[in-house]
C-alpha cells in the first residue's frame, strides 16, 4: 500500500508589490518523488517514487506544484483551494531590475498568476495577485515497505533551498493529497526568508 503525503512549504507571507513568486530546488531526494519547481510531467519509477522531468518554459504550467489559498493557519488548515502554479521566466530572474536569484538548472520561479506578457518581453516580471498569503505544495509517495513487509514507520529525510519574493514562514508535512487539518510535521524558518537573494535552507528529518 502506498502512502501519499503532502509536503507544504509556504504560509504567513507578506506579498511584495510586484506580485508573488517562489523557487524551490530539492536536489537530494529524487527517489521520494519530490519535484523541484518549474518541471514538466513526471513518471513513476520502480521504487514507487517519481522521476522528475525537465524544466518548462516561461508561462507554462507546473503540474507538480500548486498554490493554495486557505483558511485557518498553516498548522491547522480548515479549508484550502488549489491554484495552478505558472513559470514566470525561463531565461532570467523574474524581476528585471534589482538583485534576484536566477532560475537554475534545477528549478524555475513559479507564481499563482499566469503572466500576461510574452516570454521575450523585458517587462515580463512577477504578475500581481490580490492574495497576500499562500501555501505552496507538492505531493510525493512513500512506497510500501517490502523487507520487512508492512513496516509501520518511516524515517523521512529531505533537504532543499527556498527563495521567495517576500517572507516564508516554514514548511509542513500533511498526510493526504491536499493540505488539511494539523500537519504531521512542522518546521518554522528563523529568521524567515526576507528576500529573493536571502534563501532559507531546510533539513527535514522526521
Amino acid at each position: 500500500m502506498i502512502r501519499r503525503v503532502q509536503w507544504i512549504a509556504a504560509g504567513l507571507l507578506a506579498m511584495a508589490t510586484a506580485g508573488w513568486g517562489i523557487t524551490i530546488p530539492i536536489p537530494s531526494t529524487p527517489a521520494l518523488g519530490t519535484s523541484n519547481t518549474g518541471l514538466n510531467a513526471t513518471s513513476t519509477n520502480s521504487l514507487g517514487g517519481i522521476t522528475a522531468g525537465t524544466l518548462v518554459g516561461a508561462r507554462a504550467a507546473d503540474p507538480e506544484w500548486r498554490f493554495y489559498t486557505y483558511t485557518g493557519s498553516m498548522t491547522n488548515v480548515t479549508s484550502a483551494t488549489a491554484h495552478t502554479a505558472w513559470v514566470v521566466r525561463s531565461d532570467r530572474a523574474p524581476i528585471s531590475t534589482g538583485n534576484w536569484a536566477l532560475n537554475s538548472n534545477l528549478s524555475q520561479w513559479i507564481s499563482p498568476e499566469r503572466n500576461p506578457c510574452e516570454a521575450n518581453q523585458s517587462n515580463c516580471d512577477l504578475p500581481t495577485t490580490p492574495v497576500t498569503s499562500y501555501l505552496v505544495a507538492t505531493t510525493f509517495r512513500i512506497p510500501a515497505m517490502t523487507n520487512p513487509p508492512n513496516w509501520p514507520q518511516w524515517w523521512l529525510v529531505m533537504s532543499g533551498t527556498v527563495w521567495a519574493d517576500d517572507n516564508i514562514g516554514g514548511l509542513a508535512l500533511y498526510s493526504g493529497t491536499a493540505p488539511s487539518g494539523v500537519p504531521v510535521y512542522f518546521q518554522t524558518f528563523s529568521p524567515s526568508l526576507a528576500g529573493p537573494l536571502t534563501p532559507a535552507t531546510f533539513g527535514l528529518q522526521t
